[in-house]
């Protein structure tokens, strides 16, 4: 099994052009001594490729110059405007292994999204970003393998933050949203109620009843894998929070004036 695993890994078909050979082929070496270098070549060969997914999976990885553990063709020709590059410096990349951990779930949003990053390597590993709403998702895809999610990033801006005060009662309800997204347990919905300020308030009907969050700080990241139902405008309701937290039935009905 290792002699396999050997000789696979040395005629691979992206690297290697022997396989053309048909009758003509002529096997290696098989002397020990050449044997233990071939394995000692794929063994270094091997550790360039697993220092090449942990560097595309760090937070410090920039796709328009990967350096030095990738291919030379992966360095864009383009030089960035200084807009551009401000851009990169203002955003913050955190990860979430948590989301990782959850890999099915974003199997449906991969399947909708265009990389915007899509690069080969010589053997013919295949990495790709996806930006998804506020997340960022890293893909490798081995020769012959399905592409699996290496790494997950949520997108923030320096400055970003959300409101740390709790949302008041009288807080009128100007907009709300009903998404759909999928669970473990099947498709789930949930209702984003936004205040005139600015405020956020996510209702969420579970089997105890309903649940309330105020402001909650991964909302835009829940929102970028879920999808959206229904959206209305709703301020001329004059619903206010706290009459939202009293009612008992469809809160985006309830909201919005629709049965």
């Amino acid at each position: 099994k290792e002699d396999r695993s050997l000789l696979q890994n040395v005629f691979n078909p992206s690297l290697c052009d022997r396989r053309e050979e048909g009758n003509l082929f002529m096997p290696p070496d098989t002397s020990f001594a050449y044997v233990q270098s071939l394995r000692q070549l794929v063994k270094e060969e091997e550790a360039v490729r697993k220092d090449r997914k942990q560097e595309f999976c760090a937070d410090g990885f920039d796709h328009e110059a990967p350096g030095l553990l990738f291919p030379t063709s992966w360095r864009s020709s383009a030089k960035l405007s200084p807009k551009g590059a401000a851009g990169r410096k203002g955003r913050l990349l955190q990860p979430r292994p948590d989301y990782k951990a959850q890999a099915s779930l974003f199997q449906p949003a991969l399947q909708d999204a265009s990389p915007i990053f899509d690069k080969s390597t010589e053997e013919s590993t295949r990495f790709r970003i996806y930006r998804i709403g506020s997340l960022e998702v890293r893909t490798v895809q081995e020769l012959g393998e399905q592409e699996a999610i290496a790494a997950v990033f949520t997108l923030r801006a320096q400055t970003e933050s959300r409101p740390a005060k709790a949302v008041g009662e009288q807080e009128k309800v100007v907009k709300a949203t009903e998404y759909v997204e999928a669970s473990c347990y099947g498709p789930r919905c949930y209702t984003v109620l936004e205040t005139e300020l600015k405020s956020f308030v996510v209702v969420e009907v579970t089997p105890q009843g309903a649940k309330f969050e105020e402001n909650p700080k991964d909302l835009e990241d829940r929102n970028s894998l879920a999808k959206v139902f229904d959206a209305k405008e709703c301020g001329q309701m004059g619903r206010t929070v706290g009459a939202v937290r009293r009612f008992k039935g469809n809160v985006f009905g309830f909201v919005t004036g629709q049965k």
